[in-house]
């Protein structure tokens, strides 16, 4: 996509298993009609060894559906990747956490 200048206008990565992964650019995204790019975590990877290379200079949106420190561990991660904005969901029987990042 970047050979050809075309860029995505943000990320979505679930800490977990997300059928969007497989084919998120064959139909939009349903709430602004934009194709987002979407990656999929497995359980067994460890997010500080990703290659978040894709997302320098995106804005990426995190899913911590493994629970808050592995997606504090992804929200570090992406952002010594150097991605421009960082919004991680952590959910909690409290409630949902945000962490952001340059915003």
């Amino acid at each position: 996509m970047r050979r050809a200048r075309r860029v995505p206008r943000c990320v979505w990565i679930t800490d977990g298993d997300d059928a969007r992964a497989r084919g998120w650019n064959e139909e939009p995204n349903y709430t602004d009609m934009q194709r987002h790019a979407v990656l999929s975590i497995g359980a067994s990877e460890i997010p500080e060894a990703l290659d978040f290379r894709c997302c320098i200079g995106l804005e990426v949106h995190v899913a911590g559906d493994r629970g808050e420190a592995r997606a504090r561990r992804i929200h570090a991660a992406l952002i010594d990747a150097e991605a421009k904005r960082v919004i991680t969901s952590i959910y909690t029987p409290q409630g949902i956490e945000l962490l952001t990042h340059g915003i």
